[in-house]
């Protein structure tokens, strides 16, 4: 596995909210299914989280969605989920054709999901440590408990 610091700075990354159990098991959950190691992560209340959201042109509290970043590109809400499955090939790639659902529909159905998962998973008022294998995925200053 590479260490944080040799990561280059074009790899994809997903942007997560930090104090979300949901995303927490999201992070896990790719760590374990992407074998290729291309994915790095950052919470949206770290440093390198509110410099993405800077330059997508994202309000800094945007802490209600799915960020992936690729090749340059930024995608949120369903369209990022998509994405970053197909990234992590394999079954998972089976879900991308739902890109041709219109991203009004797809997104309702993210937003209901978003706006009740602290009540459905859990959340913490500080962004948690991942395991020391997850942390090594996490992109330079990725990491963050301060607010936004």
């Amino acid at each position: 596995m590479r260490e944080r610091d040799e990561v280059k700075q074009d790899c994809p990354v997903v942007i997560i909210d930090g104090k979300c159990h949901l995303c927490h098991g999201l992070t896990r959950f790719l760590v374990e299914h992407d074998r290729s190691e291309s994915i790095r992560f950052a919470a949206l209340q770290s440093k390198a989280g509110r410099t993405h959201l800077e330059a997508a042109g994202m309000p800094p509290a945007y802490a209600n969605s799915f960020i992936y970043y690729k090749n340059g590109a930024y995608y949120k809400e369903s369209g990022a989920i998509l994405r970053v499955l197909w990234q992590v090939g394999g079954a998972w790639r089976l879900l991308y054709p739902l890109l041709l659902v219109p991203p009004p529909l797809r997104n309702a159905a993210y937003r209901y999901v978003s706006r009740n998962r602290y009540r459905w998973f859990g959340g913490s008022e500080v962004c948690l440590l991942p395991l020391p294998h997850i942390l090594a995925r996490f992109v330079e200053d990725g990491l963050g408990n301060e607010e936004i």
